[in-house]
C-alpha cells in the first residue's frame, strides 16, 4: 500500500526522522529519499551513522532496514525503545 503525490510522480519515498535521531541528521529530519534503495541506505543519505539503530515504519507497517523504498512510499524511523528497570 503507498500514497500517491509528489513523491511518487518523481520515483521519490518520503523518510522522516523521528525523536533523537532527527538531531543526528545534519539536512534536516524530513526528506524524500530515491526509491529504489533500502531504508538503511537512505538513513545513511540523511546522516545517520551506518550503525545506528532505529525502528522503521512505512506505510503504517513495520520494517526492517532492508526493505526497499519504492514510488510513494511514507516511512518514520523511531529511536530504539529502551528503559524499565524498577
Amino acid at each position: 500500500m503507498t500514497e500517491t503525490g509528489a513523491a511518487s510522480a518523481q520515483g521519490e519515498a518520503e523518510l522522516r526522522l523521528a525523536g533523537s535521531l532527527a538531531s543526528l541528521a545534519p539536512g534536516g529530519s524530513t526528506a524524500r529519499v530515491r526509491s529504489g534503495q533500502t531504508i538503511g541506505q537512505a538513513a545513511v543519505g540523511m546522516g545517520l551513522p551506518a550503525h545506528q539503530r532505529y525502528i522503521a515504519i512505512v506505510n503504517g507497517q513495520v520494517c526492517a532496514g532492508d526493505y526497499v523504498l519504492v514510488p510513494g512510499d511514507r516511512g518514520t524511523l523511531f529511536p530504539p525503545i529502551s528503559g524499565g528497570g524498577g
